[in-house]
């Protein structure tokens, strides 16, 4: 992805190519054209191309006004920089974590992205308080930087 603005992190550019992924796969989902998106959002078909390809000299406020005409919210994370320190996680270290991967042993290690894989579509059947801090810190990070659109 080329931009003019300067040097940018290669988890930023993840990211920016993950949302606008993400904006692509739900407008084509709703059955909405590219030519009413751009219209919704204010925009042209070309910047709307190149929001869904994630392209980093694309403004923010363009990211915003996509989301808002397909009807969902992009969440900023006070997590971004912790996503690029996730290390594996050792089973056994994440206790309440076992709720669902019961199936997988205590010595199994989870890199983050199995992690979000096994938790990100199964969030809704943890006890939310049987996790640690350490846990909820865990999938926060996981969630803002993996999810990238929450439901308004």
């Amino acid at each position: 992805m080329g931009n003019n603005i300067g040097d940018i992190t290669p988890g930023t550019e993840a990211m920016l190519h993950r949302l606008g992924e993400k904006l692509r796969v739900r407008r084509k989902s709703q059955g909405f054209s590219a030519v009413n998106t751009s219209k919704a959002a204010g925009i042209s078909r070309v910047t709307l191309n190149r929001v869904e390809k994630g392209e980093s000299s694309v403004t923010a406020g363009a990211y915003f006004a996509v989301a808002k005409a397909l009807g969902e919210e992009i969440t900023l994370a006070e997590h971004r920089e912790d996503f690029e320190t996730l290390q594996e996680i050792r089973l056994r270290d994440y206790p309440g974590f076992k709720q669902i991967a019961w199936h997988l042993s205590d010595d199994s290690t989870l890199s983050p992205d199995d992690v979000w894989n096994l938790f990100g579509r199964n969030l809704r059947f943890l006890d939310w308080n049987a996790l640690s801090g350490e846990e909820l810190h865990y999938l926060a990070v996981l969630k803002t930087n993996l999810e990238g659109l929450d439901r308004v």
